[in-house]
């Protein structure tokens, strides 16, 4: 059994700060794989939806030296999925531990399953991109990464607001 009291948040601040730090860099890297056959840089790849696209892509990247760049980027990103999805579930569960009333203790349990989704569908668009830019475009890849972006923006979107609406939630409830 763990000294740790139950209501330790350490872990889940951690999480969320180191998750959100990797976004950061994400979003401040983006501009090193902007070409002219990319000019959004990486959101371009997520959405190309084609293997003939991607390999376009693909080699304006080489072409200027930004291909291993790209896959730094794209590994950085399979982290940052991870440590976030994991994240926004700890969080949603201690909301749910920590509170007061029935309602609030719902609301924890229903912020989890965004996070859920954002990722399972990160993660399915991130690996599809990955195995491309390891190698070369391939349609059935292209067409999963594209078809799952919305939804992957839409639960990031989603579980971001609710957690965050959450800890206000708890903070006012417990003060």
């Amino acid at each position: 059994m763990s000294d740790a009291p139950r209501n330790d948040w350490r872990p889940f601040w951690i999480l969320f700060g180191l998750g959100w730090a990797l976004f950061a860099f994400l979003v401040a890297t983006n501009g090193q794989m902007v070409t002219d056959a990319s000019p959004r840089g990486i959101l371009d790849h997520q959405v190309a939806g084609s293997a003939a696209r991607i390999d376009e892509i693909q080699r304006a990247w080489a072409d200027s030296g930004k291909l291993d760049f790209a896959r730094l980027s794209m590994g950085v990103d399979l982290v940052f999925i991870g440590v976030l999805s994991v994240a926004g579930v700890v969080g949603g569960v201690r909301i749910a531990g920590a509170a007061k009333g029935p309602i609030l203790r719902r609301f924890g349990w229903l912020t989890t399953l965004p996070f859920l989704v954002f990722g399972a569908t990160d993660y399915a668009e991130t690996l599809s991109q990955f195995v491309q830019v390891m190698s070369q475009g391939s349609d059935v890849l292209a067409q999963v990464a594209a078809a799952v972006n919305q939804t992957k923006v839409v639960s990031f979107l989603a579980g971001n607001t609710a957690l965050i609406a959450g800890l206000i939630g708890l903070r006012l409830t417990t003060a």
